[in-house]
């Protein structure tokens, strides 16, 4: 038998298993759902860090976006790390896996991670709806999230995979990514710092810095006597809601210390719990500080200048604590309110009797003190004498009878008393504790505080007055919006004319979603608010000036029940041609004036309409209901300051 030599094997293509064929589009199409959720979140993201300071629509602090960043649910525990900047990442660290080995199908690691992904992003959606807040770019992302797994799914597992290679890169754009924001981060830490800081010197300057009352030789100042805690005091909310003597009922420190904190406060109030631990740390390692509160809770039971029942157990838990110091004294009363803090405010009837008797009131005593109008009477005049302050949020701090602004700029509010303490132990500064400004004069402050703002000249604004007019007026207005502009109208229109001098330009910001990107979707109030912001350019446009003025003051009036029919009404009343006026609101030019006036409204950063600028310089609050004429006022001092200037 012959040796028969065996044949190599040939080298031949293995065949392709049909179960790993792929459509050839799944591949860019995940590219692009991950385009989309690295898009959004890298918004947010910017948002986060500050390099978006403004414009971001439907972010703002009282967004859903905002509600959701500032929940527990906005940041990693323990590290503080917002999901934001998980989310970028994640998404970034994907596409890049996804873009380098994942062509020809997806590898196992990839395949998990992203199944945890979706496994997130069903999670937060949760709670969005729990919370009942829903934001735009969060839900858009998560959105594409859901596809892009869905998509992976139908990718096969590749021979040959790459698992190792397809991990580190996901790891490694993750950790790069993740390491930049982190750095960005640290800067927007210490530029907050830096802003805080000068923030934090201000306010110690302007308590520190005030020289003490000049008395005329030979009378002794008159002593101030603080009410006695322990004696119940049946109060009524005084005509004029402003204390001569600045304390609370209780004091918590000693009645002599040199640096007095009075606080506005809602048992509720997530700022007032973190603010009032600062506080108490400081009373644990300081005697020269005092303490007292006073209440200002966010629910209209209780709180005739809340229209919302927000915290719902916070006038309950104000009459609780004014029930016990009636019953049981200062030290009583500053149990329970720690007590109340502990709690974040809520309390069921059981836990509550427990607990005062566990301090040694009858529970009986309580419980008819509490329903008592003696305890209804003290929360109402404390919410009224809060007012008077201008007090509209909580919680409203004062050291010394100087306002601390933390709602400017987050600051140490234990590092700001220790540094007035100081000054004042050291001899450099006075103890003196002044009334603060009452609400009408803090308006006042707050306008002149604000920096004046660079406002660009608009060739199609409704304008009236010289161009280089020395007081310049200009609003960013909303005529379907209740009664907010008839009542502007009334109350700066006759003012201004006290100043020949002046200039008026009036600009649209609409409520509507479908013409106002800052506008939630959610708001459907307002449905013909484009309508009547394309009218107003309308009538400038194909109006003389006088008759965009008299239609102007006629949407005023007919603003909040305006229909397309009534519009062209209205505009005929004014003078303006019916048929030019028609044509012009169906102009796509109009539209742009519109987006021209909201664009610069979002980068101005106010709230809502109507915004008011005098000067450059934006009015937070000027509401006509606070008794006296603030616009007149602001108006005045923005004269006296142009006198100064000549």
């Amino acid at each position: 038998m012959g040796n028969s030599k065996s044949k190599a094997p040939r080298n031949e293509e293995p065949a392709q298993d049909p179960a790993l064929e792929t459509s050839p589009a799944l591949w860019p199409l995940g590219i692009l759902l991950l385009l989309v959720a690295t898009f959004f979140t890298g918004a947010l993201v910017l948002k986060q860090l500050g390099f978006i300071s403004s414009g971001l629509p439907g972010c703002g602090a009282e967004s859903d976006c905002g509600k959701l960043a500032d929940s527990v649910w906005g940041s990693i525990p323990g590290i503080n790390w917002p999901v934001a900047y998980v989310g970028f990442a994640y998404f970034v660290g994907m596409l890049v896996a996804w873009i380098g080995t994942a062509r020809n199908g997806i590898p196992n690691p990839l395949r998990w991670i992203a199944r945890l992904g979706a496994l997130a992003s069903f999670g937060f959606i949760v709670v969005m709806i729990s919370l009942d807040s829903f934001c735009l770019y969060c839900i858009i992302a998560h959105v594409a999230n859901f596809l892009f797994w869905i998509l992976l799914e139908m990718m096969p597992v590749p021979r040959g995979e790459p698992s190792f290679n397809a991990f580190m890169t996901l790891a490694f754009s993750f950790l790069a990514i993740s390491a930049i924001i982190a750095i960005g981060q640290i800067q927007k830490r210490e530029s907050d710092m830096a802003t805080g800081q000068q923030v934090q010197q201000e306010l110690v300057n302007a308590v520190t810095q005030r020289k003490p009352e000049v008395k005329p030789p030979g009378v002794d100042p008159k002593p101030v006597v603080k009410p006695d805690p322990a004696t119940p005091v049946v109060a009524s909310p005084p005509k004029v809601a402003v204390d001569p003597i600045f304390t609370g009922r209780y004091l918590y420190g000693s009645p002599d210390a040199p640096v007095e904190i009075v606080m506005f406060s809602d048992y509720q109030c997530p700022d007032c719990y973190t603010y009032e631990n600062q506080v108490m740390d400081v009373l644990r390692a300081r005697d020269d500080v005092s303490l007292s509160v006073k209440h200002f809770p966010f629910n209209s039971d209780c709180n005739p200048y809340i229209k919302t029942r927000k915290h719902g157990n916070a006038c309950w838990a104000a009459r609780a604590v004014e029930a016990v110091g009636i019953l049981g004294g200062n030290e009583a009363f500053w149990k329970m309110h720690q007590w109340l803090f502990e709690n974040k405010g809520n309390f069921t009837n059981q836990q509550v009797t427990d607990y005062v008797r566990s301090i040694g009131i009858d529970t009986i005593d309580f419980t008819s003190m509490i329903n008592s109008p003696q305890t209804e009477a003290l929360v109402a005049a404390d919410v009224e004498e809060a007012y008077g302050y201008g007090v509209l949020f909580t919680p409203m701090i004062f050291i010394n009878g100087v306002e601390v602004k933390w709602y400017h700029i987050p600051q140490n509010l234990q590092s700001t008393i220790n540094k007035v303490a100081d000054a004042i132990e050291a001899g450099n500064a006075n103890s003196t504790t002044q009334v603060p400004p009452t609400a009408s004069e803090k308006l006042i402050l707050d306008w002149k505080e604000n920096r004046v703002r660079n406002i660009s000249d608009s060739p199609h604004d409704l304008f009236k007055g010289p161009k280089d007019a020395e007081i310049e007026v200009v609003v960013w207005g909303e005529f379907t919006s209740k009664d907010y502009m008839k009542k502007l109208r009334d109350n700066l229109m006759p003012a201004l004319e006290k100043y020949p001098n002046h200039s008026y330009s009036y600009r649209v910001f609409p409520m509507g979603p479908e013409c106002n990107r800052k506008v939630s979707a959610k708001i459907t109030g307002f449905p013909y608010a484009c309508m009547t912001a394309r009218a107003i350019k309308a009538a400038t446009m194909v109006g003389r000036n006088d008759q965009a003025w008299a239609f102007y003051d006629w949407l005023i009036e007919y603003g909040p029940q305006v229909d397309e029919n009534l519009l062209v009404i209205g505009a005929t009343q004014a003078g303006i041609d019916p048929v030019k006026f028609e044509e012009a609101m169906n102009n796509q030019a109009i539209e742009d004036m519109v987006q021209d006036d909201v664009r610069e409204g979002i980068q101005m950063g106010f709230r809502g309409p109507p915004a008011i600028y005098i000067n450059g310089r934006y009015i937070p609050r000027w509401s006509p209901e606070l008794g006296e004429n603030v616009l007149e006022r602001i108006l005045a001092e923005a004269a006296r300051e142009q006198l100064e200037t000549e």
